[in-house]
């Protein structure tokens, strides 16, 4: 019996490994990412320079401010750029730690920002050059004009005008700059230093969060990365393996579906039982899907050990605290569980629902509220990624259906070993009845011929023959 599945999981297997579209579809979620990489620095180090015009009455008070905004966010230094990225990593290892990752996101790869002088002093007559009629001349070349600031008397607001509504990063600079300058002058007013801001930036007491430790345990209390990385590899983990049964038993349907239209299934079933064709069929998407996550794992640490040695000691603390937890036992251990064990029941069922179709077009009115229940646990996951100890978390997964996706964050979360328990239990359970009956319909289908209009005449047959 073992020789037979492991035979009809190796001709799978191989068969599936040795195509083309295999070999694509591996390799084009890192090729992807790696485009997704490239086109994001290539966006940001080709971006054009926007001219702007400023209308302003009597002093240019407000054109200085932008002026002197553009200036400080383009004359940033390198050692400015480090501490930046320092402290928003140092946010993540220290939560009393200061980050501003927005000041990142404006000062690097944003486009250099040009005033220009308007031709015109009303916005209407300034129509031609914002609509791009015209053009305007700055050092002996013609530019189009992004941005128009008219600057009213009074305190009425300031207007900004542009015909690109999707590029928002002027605007946000203009506003900056307008602050800065209300602050200054309020504080001018109020005969106050600017200075002041600092010193009660400098006086703000910090808050240090701590959590309890084992009696005995020399570890600080303060809390760092390394206590928060348990929760957030469990997240990931439940994603991870949510993308891999559904990856996986699509595949299996499909499959299911092919072979039998070809009637590859009467050839195989003269040779083996049906137990070992379903066995060595569901072991070998299995293993197809534990190699692409192989390749794909392989892929994403080979740069990390190359590049160890020049990486920031704050990265590699969060990249050591997330490797230590993907491997520790209490985690990885349920985690292979709660894959094999999710994996035998929707496999299962999506192969019985293949068994019952003729066609891919046979199988939508199935499979389409399969999809629709495999979607709620990532509603559940969504919702709790900030909370995983939710009740909510605990409540949903005793549902067995549920239980292999919501289980991992049970985990960290130091739950009972009563629920953990008890869940696997119910879990191991009711994959063995899907199982069971997954089989029986699936051979009702091959073997039968029983279609989708057939179920429910053949589940009363099987109610009859209990009784």
């Amino acid at each position: 019996m073992t020789r037979n599945i492991f035979l009809i999981m190796q001709r799978a297997y191989l068969t599936l490994v040795g195509t083309w579209g295999f070999w694509i579809g591996m390799l084009s979620m890192p090729v992807m990412i790696g485009i997704v990489i490239i086109i994001s620095v290539l966006a940001q180090t080709t971006s054009e320079t926007r001219y702007y015009v400023v209308l302003e009455q009597g002093k240019t008070i407000v054109a200085d401010a932008i002026y002197e905004e553009i200036s400080d966010r383009k004359n940033i230094t390198i050692e400015e750029q480090e501490q930046l990225l320092e402290s928003s990593i140092d946010s993540l290892t220290d939560p009393s730690a200061s980050s501003n990752l927005q000041t990142i996101e404006s000062d690097l790869g944003t486009p250099d920002y040009k005033e220009i002088k308007s031709p015109v002093k009303t916005i209407e007559d300034l129509r031609p050059w914002l609509s791009g009629e015209q053009k305007l001349e700055y050092r002996q070349k013609e530019v189009d004009l992004f941005a128009a600031i008219l600057v009213p008397q009074g305190n009425r607001p300031i207007q900004y005008w542009s015909q690109n509504v999707t590029d928002d990063r002027l605007v946000g600079i203009v506003r900056n700059a307008l602050y800065e300058l209300a602050r200054r002058e309020v504080f001018e007013e109020k005969n106050v230093p600017l200075t002041i801001m600092k010193d009660v930036d400098d006086a703000v007491r910090k808050v240090e969060e701590r959590r309890l430790r084992e009696e005995g345990d020399d570890q600080s209390s303060e809390v760092t990365f390394s206590d928060k990385a348990p929760y957030i590899t469990a997240l990931a983990l439940s994603f991870l393996l949510w993308i891999t049964i559904f990856s996986a038993v699509t595949s299996l349907l499909m499959g299911t579906i092919e072979e039998k239209s070809n009637r590859l299934f009467d050839c195989l079933l003269t040779s083996v039982r049906l137990p070992e064709l379903l066995a060595g069929k569901m072991l070998a998407i299995m293993f197809l899907s534990l190699t692409i996550y192989s390749v794909w794992a392989v892929v994403l640490i080979s740069p990390i050990v190359f590049f160890w040695s020049i990486f920031p000691a704050e990265l590699i603390e969060i990249t050591s605290a997330l490797l230590d937890s993907v491997v520790n036992p209490a985690i990885l251990l349920p985690t292979l569980l709660c894959f094999i064990l999710g994996y035998v029941m929707y496999g299962s069922l999506f192969m019985a629902i293949g068994a019952l179709c003729e066609s891919e077009q046979d199988s939508q009115s199935l499979v389409s509220p399969m999809v629709l229940l495999l979607m709620t646990p990532i509603f559940v996951l969504t919702t709790v990624a900030e909370d995983l100890t939710n009740p909510l978390v605990g409540i949903v997964s005793w549902i067995p259906l549920f239980t292999p996706f919501l289980l991992i964050l049970r985990i960290p979360t130091e739950a009972s070993l009563f629920e953990i328990i008890g869940q696997f239990m119910l879990m191991a359970a009711t994959s063995a009845a899907i199982l069971a009956g997954s089989v029986q319909l699936f051979k009702a289908g091959v073997i039968h011929g029983l279609d989708i209009s057939g179920v429910a005449g053949w589940i009363k047959s099987i109610v009859k023959q209990r009784r």
